[in-house]
Parts: structure tokens; sequence; C-alpha cells
């Protein structure tokens, strides 16, 4: 499933996981995280990411000039495991993007007091809570852009840094959202 954000070419907006209908998720075994990918559009200003291997290759292939591929961007599990918890996934026409919490509260709190903005889509994939103790994993930070009107999110210590150095008129730290396995994430 993705986390998506941005217009068809034509003006509809559109969720990029109706492409490819029933597309499944790579297999792994329960316990093995699978990458999670990204890409960057700069005529959106946002980012999506997802699980899907075939996704990302369908995106890539039919949009290469509106979204850029960045590579993995964190690793996450595609069923429940251990100490896990759901990534819910919520969807706005009205801003042409996903917004992702593993908080049930907040999960409940935008369904009540938004449900004409953002529509709740369920659970993306599966990663620890920001407080989780679990070892070899890093944190998620979470951004909010009012101009943009996008959320991002980075794995990456250096990367978080970096933007909240360089541009924080442009993305509001929102702290850290969620861990994911250290595997596979740059600093």
């Amino acid at each position: 499933m993705a986390i998506f954000s941005g217009p068809h070419r034509t003006g509809t907006v559109w969720n990029p996981a109706w492409l490819i209908e029933g597309a499944p998720l790579p297999v792994t075994s329960p316990t093995a995280a699978t990458p999670v990918y990204r890409f960057w559009s700069a005529r959106y200003q946002g980012h999506f990411y997802t699980a899907s291997a075939a996704e990302r290759d369908g995106i890539a292939a039919r949009w290469p000039d509106i979204w850029s591929y960045e590579g993995t961007a964190y690793r996450a599990f595609t069923t429940e495991v251990a100490g896990t918890v759901p990534l819910f996934r919520f969807w706005s026409a009205q801003y042409n993007g996903h917004f992702c919490t593993t908080s049930a509260g907040e999960r409940d709190s935008v369904m009540a007091r938004w449900p004409d903005v953002w529509s709740y889509e369920g659970t993306a994939f599966f990663v620890y809570p920001a407080d989780s103790s679990a070892p070899d994993t890093v944190t998620v930070a979470r951004f909010w852009s009012p101009s943009a009107r996008h959320h991002f999110y980075t794995a990456s210590a250096q990367e978080r840094d970096g933007v909240i150095a360089r541009w924080p008129d442009i993305w509001q730290y929102e702290g850290d959202s969620f861990r994911v396995p250290s595997a596979s994430v740059e600093n």
C-alpha cells in the first residue's frame, strides 16, 4: 500500500493504490521487514511511500516526469510482528496527499474532526511505536508543511537534522512518529 500525495496529470485527484488494483505486497517471511520505497514530486512538493515493488515500478514507468524515485526510505512489516503496531493511513483529496499515524487516538480524532478533509484508508503496514525499546531500530521523524500542505517522513537522522536546519519555515518538525528496523537506513 502506498503513502502518496499529488493529483493525476489530468487534474483528477487519485490514489496510486488504485493503479495496480489488487497488486500484492512483496512476499516476506513473517518476521522479515520489506523495503518501503520513496518518491518525490517537485510539482506537488510531496513524497509518497510504498512497500509494493509493483507499484514502485508502475509509478516510475508511467510518471517519470512527475515522480522521482529516491530509493528505499526504510523497512517495515507487511504483517504484524511482535512489538509492532499498525501505521494508519488517510487520504485527502483537498491536500492531494496522505497522512499516517500509529496513534489510534490521533486516528480517531482526525476521523471525528475532519471527515470532509481526511478519508481513512486503513493500515499501510506495521512499524514499532515511537517509544519502543526494540533493538536495532531507528526513529522516523514526521514533518508538516503548511505551505505545501503535506507531511514528510524520514528515518535518516542526518536528513531530519538537515531539514530542521535548512527549511524551518517550510517543514515543521512534529517529532518522532514511529520506529523501523535500522537495516538499510542511511544516516
